[in-house]
């Protein structure tokens, strides 16, 4: 009856120490790879690979006039956020004069994130253009 009773409650250790334990942990998504540019003088025109991962959530493409929008995506504007894993470009129109940069965040089931690279564009002031 002990050996039973030592049995049972090694068994009932054993499953509640297993419970919720993942055997392997979660991984961030495959990133996306990001290119992008300057038609008709002021759009930019985007197009970034699809995320290869079964658990995918959504894109978010970020826009900034600095670099660094990984380091500090506060600073940059969401341009788009979209659960459609076939959506992969997007029009940036009306751009005034500058430098502008662009990111993709790609973001699974599980929260985690991975960025994609970060796209240099300029748009040149109109006197510029020819």
């Amino acid at each position: 009856m002990r050996r039973l009773a030592a049995a049972l409650a090694l068994a009932l250790l054993i499953g509640s120490c297993q419970q919720g334990n993942p055997t392997e942990p979660p991984v961030p998504p495959g990133p996306s790879a990001l290119s992008g540019r300057i038609t008709g003088g002021n759009t930019a025109e985007l197009n970034w690979t699809q995320c290869p991962d079964t658990n995918f959530l959504r894109y978010r493409l970020y826009r900034s006039h600095s670099s660094g929008i990984q380091q500090n995506p506060d600073q940059a504007t969401i341009l788009l956020s979209t659960e459609d894993i076939t959506k992969r470009s997007f029009s940036d129109a009306g751009l005034s004069a500058g430098d502008w940069y662009y990111a993709v965040q790609t973001e699974n089931d599980d929260n985690l994130t991975s960025w994609s690279n970060e796209v240099h564009l300029q748009v040149m002031a109109r006197s510029d253009r020819h």
